[in-house]
Formats: structure tokens, sequence, C-alpha cells
């Protein structure tokens, strides 16, 4: 969906989102849909500091809009297999927010398998594939 990265398509965080901040409003009229999923971190305070400074670092570059999803692989498996237990669960789709446990399997699949990076490193974690 959109220009999101899938699982070890963007080993890097900086690099997918300059890539993206590269395409500039005149190659894309209307802008362009960014999804990126980040890791939860235990230090809430570093987390927000680092996401500040890097999406404040891509919409320097040019980037023109992105949509988060702050979630694990592990999470959004299990919301897959056990929806009873996230019933509330929100999330970025591409241009749209919708409760996780009305997506189809498609959907879930896309969401889970779309890269997922780490903010205090910003390299993507590998998804093993396992369900």
């Amino acid at each position: 969906s959109g220009i999101t990265p899938v699982s070890g398509a963007a080993p890097a965080l900086t690099a997918c989102l300059n890539a993206v901040a590269e395409l500039g409003g005149k190659q894309v009229p209307g802008c362009w849909a960014l999804n990126i999923k980040y890791t939860p971190e235990k230090d809430l305070l570093a987390m927000r500091q680092r996401f500040a400074q890097t999406i404040e670092a891509y919409f320097r570059s040019g980037g023109q809009q992105v949509q988060f999803n702050i979630m694990d692989y592990a999470m959004l498996q299990d919301a897959k297999r056990h929806p009873e237990n996230y019933p509330e669960l929100m999330v970025r789709v591409s241009g749209y927010s919708a409760y996780f446990k009305d997506l189809n399997d498609l959907m879930k699949d896309e969401l889970i398998t779309r890269t997922q990076y780490g903010l205090t490193d910003g390299r993507a974690v590998p998804f093993d594939g396992q369900d």
C-alpha cells in the first residue's frame, strides 16, 4: 500500500526516508502514502526525542507526508490469532485508520510484514515470517 517498504526492502530507516523525500512533489502530485512501523521502546522520553528528530529531518529533506504505527510484529501476529484480546487496536493502513480486527486477512498480513524499524538504531528489525 502506497510506497511503504515491505519487510527487508529497506534495511535502514534513514535510507528509506531519504529515498522517499527525494521523490519531491513534482514527481508525485498530490503526495504519496508512506507508512512506517516503529518498535515500541521502553524509554519513552528517548523514543519521543529520536522520533521527533527523525521526522523533522525527513521533512527538512523534502518529505511531504508520513503515517506511523508503533507496534511490533509479534503484537500484530497475536492480534491476528486472538482478535478478542485486541478489540480496540487501531492501525494506520494507507490514508485511513481502521480497527485491526475488521481488516481482511490479506491486509492484516500486509501490515504485519511492513518493515519495522527500531528508533534507537534506525535499523530494520528482521521478520522471520513465523506466524
